[in-house]
């Protein structure tokens, strides 16, 4: 049985589909969707999506920084902890170890990636004016 059927909503009307060709122009209704941002990027023709200009960072936004930072951390402190404490064994230590240098190597990836999409972007000449 169905969901809307078992909670005794009325049926909805199902509008017939239409190419828009058998209405006159006046009355055509041109649907552009609920947000610009939303729509899929336009594929190139081997149906893989163009990336932006050459040498563009990937955009991050600032949670992503801040998670980043957040949890490097809170790994580090642990696994300084870790190693230096005689109680805790070698998984915990490797663990927290492993994922602090994993964190420490987004960020260093990714500070490096901006750095190199700034100098790219600022030594490209601006654009001829006509």
């Amino acid at each position: 049985m169905r969901l809307p059927a078992l909670l005794a909503f009325p049926r909805v009307p199902r509008p017939a589909r239409s190419t828009g060709t058998d209405l006159p122009p006046d009355e055509t209704v041109v649907l552009d969707g609920p947000d610009p941002a939303l729509r899929p990027a336009p594929a190139a023709a081997d149906g893989v999506h163009p990336d932006g200009p050459p040498g563009a960072a990937p955009t991050r936004p600032r949670r992503w920084w801040i998670w980043r930072v957040l949890a490097l951390l809170v790994f580090t402190t642990g696994s300084a902890l870790a190693w230096s404490s005689p109680e805790i064994g070698w998984p915990r230590t490797a663990f927290t170890t492993g994922f602090a240098l994993y964190y420490a190597g987004s960020l260093t990836r990714a500070l490096r990636q901006r750095r190199a999409a700034r100098r790219t972007l600022s030594s490209t000449p601006p654009p001829a004016t006509s």
